[in-house]
């Protein structure tokens, strides 16, 4: 049976919202407010909540990767999207500068991450400023996303390697690991590498990233909406950023897919030239 969008969204829809809930319920029933550690005799209950979301996640990307129907196409920055890019600039200029770091980070780490930080921010900047001129910064540009993203799994990661883990720290570094491995297909793509791999792995990447951010993010957004926000202990500063790369992703996406002609129907095309 052949794997088309038509499926893909429903099931997308689905995993990510039953993923948020169950990251909501998580947070708000089985997490202790003081420590983010599970309440006392709840440990497996919220072990098995982790798992069932990781699995959500992985069985939608798993079927993503199996999509066939169109191909992703190359696009242009449109003046709404050139918005996200700004946005986005912002937020990640926000992050590099202002995000706790623990002491156990070395000074050229917290540097470096300034300093791609602000690169990748002007790399959208521009990229969202040419939508309104007409053209088109260099695709190469996109590997300081690559780099600073990478600083940021490392730096969060050595930080909370050396406290105790709670399910907070895991869902914050899955939304910085799957972003990184987004953004290596999408620099991959911008450039034209291997065009005929990458637009297999452009979707799944995507796909992980929205749906990993969404659980980190969008649970944190209705916990705080309910008047819970004291359950909470990851930092505002990425939460921050990543649920406007969450948006900024999807809107992505969309537009890579969007009117593009699926492979039988330029077969057929191909096939009546021919009789004619």
């Amino acid at each position: 049976m052949a794997v088309t969008l038509k499926k893909i969204i429903p099931l997308f829809c689905v995993a990510t919202v039953c993923a948020v809930i169950l990251r909501v319920i998580q947070i708000t029933l089985i997490t202790e407010a003081q420590t983010g550690f599970f309440l006392k005799g709840y440990e497996l209950i919220g072990n098995i909540v982790t798992v069932a979301i990781f699995l959500f996640a992985a069985v939608t990307v798993i079927y993503t990767a199996l999509y066939k129907e169109k191909e992703a196409k190359q696009i242009s920055v449109s003046k709404p999207f050139a918005v996200l890019h700004f946005l986005l600039a912002a937020a990640i200029i926000y992050e590099s500068l202002f995000a706790q770091i623990s002491d156990v980070v070395h000074t050229w780490q917290i540097l470096l991450q300034i300093i791609f930080g602000i690169i990748s921010a002007l790399v959208f900047a521009a990229r969202g400023y040419y939508a309104f001129t007409g053209k088109k910064i260099a695709p190469i540009t996109s590997v300081a996303h690559i780099i600073f993203w990478l600083i940021r799994v490392i730096i969060v990661f050595s930080s909370y390697i050396s406290v105790s883990t709670i399910a907070e720290n895991i869902f914050e570094l899955a939304a910085l690991c799957t972003a990184l491995v987004f953004f290596l297909n999408f620099a991959a793509f911008e450039n034209e590498i291997d065009n005929s791999r990458i637009e297999r792995r452009l979707l799944p990447s995507a796909t992980a990233a929205v749906i990993m951010g969404a659980v980190y993010s969008a649970s944190q957004i209705i916990v705080m909406a309910t008047g819970k926000g004291d359950m909470l202990h990851s930092q505002t500063v990425t939460f921050f950023t990543n649920t406007i790369l969450v948006v900024y992703i999807v809107y992505y996406v969309v537009l890579c897919y969007k009117n593009t002609k699926e492979p039988t129907e330029q077969l057929d095309i191909v096939e009546t030239n021919i009789e004619e």
